[in-house]
């Protein structure tokens, strides 16, 4: 498959494959007091649609084995927050060499730190894209921690179709959180014209959004995970 024909599927056909499971979702974000608790269980949701996905299934899998999903979530935050860890200790010691007055004393430090974040988010991204993936496929959440083989995947799928894909999915996960922006600026305008509550307002916009950015960014990963396989 194509990177176009990846984007169509990902982003037009599947996320609509079916409207009960794709609202079933939404209502998944907004059905949490603690947003903790709708957040593992939307990672344990992406991680079954990447499983889907490998396994050649179209449509949006069924909401089922909630506790399976919400250990799957446990995973997926677990394997994000890892490889986020060094830029986040990284960002960290920016901001509080920043308030210690560093910024001024000595500037080129505080650059060269602010590019090593960077480049460790950067590298956090390039990497999970496939680890997530792999440890679906493998259904072991050390299989995602295997960089040898996880290096060996990305190599498999292509260096150039990877850093395409790489590069068009984070152009449309900026444009979908650019869009639910701007679609709670139209909510809140419009609740306030009709004295609606805010949270109605909130619950609306996660509604229509969010659930589109799981199922097509899953649908996406998952498929760029099945490129692997298409290598001689």
């Amino acid at each position: 498959m194509n990177i176009t024909e990846m984007f169509s599927d990902s982003y037009i056909s599947y996320p609509f494959s079916n409207s009960k499971r794709i609202l079933g979702l939404g209502l998944l974000f907004c059905s949490g007091i603690f947003l903790i608790v709708p957040a593992v269980f939307a990672g344990g949701y992406l991680m079954r649609i990447i499983e889907n996905t490998i396994e050649g299934n179209y449509e949006l899998p069924p909401f089922e084995n909630w506790k399976g999903m919400f250990i799957d979530g446990l995973k997926v935050a677990t394997v994000v927050i890892f490889f986020m860890l060094p830029g986040l200790i990284s960002e960290f010691a920016l901001f509080v060499l920043v308030k210690m007055g560093y910024a001024t004393l000595n500037p080129g430090l505080m650059i060269g730190l602010f590019m090593l974040t960077s480049l460790f988010y950067i590298s956090a991204y390039i990497l999970s894209i496939t680890a997530i993936p792999r440890m679906a496929y493998k259904n072991q959440l050390r299989a995602a921690f295997d960089f040898k083989m996880v290096f060996k995947d990305i190599k498999c799928i292509g260096l150039k179709k990877y850093a395409l894909s790489l590069t068009g999915l984070s152009i449309m996960a900026a444009y979908l959180i650019l869009f639910a922006g701007f679609l709670h600026m139209i909510f809140y305008s419009v609740g306030a014209m009709i004295s609606l509550n805010v949270y109605i307002t909130d619950f609306a916009a996660n509604l229509l959004i969010y659930p589109l950015i799981i199922a097509s960014q899953g649908r996406f990963m998952g498929l760029i995970y099945l490129e692997r396989f298409q290598s001689p």
